[in-house]
């Protein structure tokens, strides 16, 4: 939690939003991918 709020601070510092989507695109990515090795580790055919 507090990572993300450092994040938030730090997209206000830059006064761009463009940063913070790149930032939760990122983040979005890396759930994708810890969702995909879980379903992969759970099914292992």
């Amino acid at each position: 939690m507090l990572g993300f709020l450092f994040i938030i601070s730090m997209g206000f510092a830059f006064n761009s939003i463009e940063v913070l989507l790149v930032i939760c695109n990122f983040y979005h990515a890396l759930l994708l991918l810890l969702i995909l090795v879980v379903s992969f580790e759970k099914h292992p055919n």
